[in-house]
């Protein structure tokens, strides 16, 4: 199952939310010592979305968290182009179910459409990420960052 979370429990989970962005931010994000403070303000906020992918048990309790998603609806300002742009997508398991990984990306697809998007934009070097995107129809491009300073 995939969870938009609120921000009541965003606050409640901050901890492990916080550990899995540390680990998963994209190489495009700031390497200053306050980067995490600010993506939590952007999701207190409203600008960011947090998402929890999970398992629950026959009685409906959470049994296991899998991945933390956080994703981004962006504008292409020369083209006006809406994009949901998965900012950041932390692997908690590496026992999740296969259904899980296309219920997810099911979920967001959805999310985007409702929000106008034209696409599902990620950036990854996790090679499983990667054929998971390739098997639903994404195509690959290239990112080459030089780090300026």
């Amino acid at each position: 199952m995939i969870s938009r979370l609120t921000l009541e429990q965003v606050v409640d989970l901050w901890d492990v939310i916080k550990y899995a962005i540390d680990v998963s931010l994209p190489p495009t994000a700031s390497r200053e010592r306050f980067r995490i403070n600010k993506i939590l303000d952007s999701i207190l906020c409203g600008k960011m979305d947090c998402w929890a992918v999970y398992e629950r048990d026959e009685e409906n309790k959470v049994i296991s968290g899998h991945a933390v998603i956080l994703t981004v609806i962006t504008v292409d300002e020369c083209s006006g182009a809406r994009a949901l742009l998965v900012y950041a997508l932390a692997r908690l398991s590496e026992r999740a179910p296969e259904e899980l990984w296309y219920e997810g990306l099911s979920a967001l697809r959805k999310y985007a459409v409702a929000n106008s998007c034209q696409s599902l934009i990620a950036q990854t070097n996790v090679e499983f990420v990667r054929d998971k995107l390739v098997e639903v129809g994404g195509e690959e491009y290239s990112l080459m960052i030089v780090p300026i300073t």
